[in-house]
């Protein structure tokens, strides 16, 4: 049985009303029916986004040239089943993936 206990104005809200005097306060409750035919959430999320990188500089004419490209992306998030969900990335930004260390010290030492 759902209860709500509003202190400020010493209300009692109930879904269903029950007897003070009556004995057993859950026996009081209401019955749900055709909770079976409620729809299946939908379980996809999208998120795009737009990604711009410059480009290494180069001489041009005395000067520095750094074009820009862009590109767009998007991450996906799909539920399969009710413990499973499926993550996707459309054109990733990998551009950090060369400053990464290419070996990994675990050694107390630098």
């Amino acid at each position: 049985m759902g209860v709500r206990d509003l202190q400020r104005t010493r209300q009692r809200i109930s879904w269903s009303l029950y007897n003070l005097k009556a004995q057993g306060y859950g026996s009081q409750g209401g019955d749900l029916t055709r909770i079976d035919r409620l729809p299946q959430p939908r379980r996809l999320e999208i998120t795009p986004y737009v990604v711009e990188k410059s480009q290494t500089r180069s001489r041009f004419n005395g000067g520095y040239y750094a074009p820009l490209t862009t590109a767009v992306a998007a991450d996906l998030k799909m539920g399969i089943g009710s413990g499973l969900t499926v993550g996707a990335t459309i054109n990733a930004d990998f551009s950090q993936v060369d400053a990464d260390p290419s070996a990994l010290n675990l050694t107390a030492f630098a």
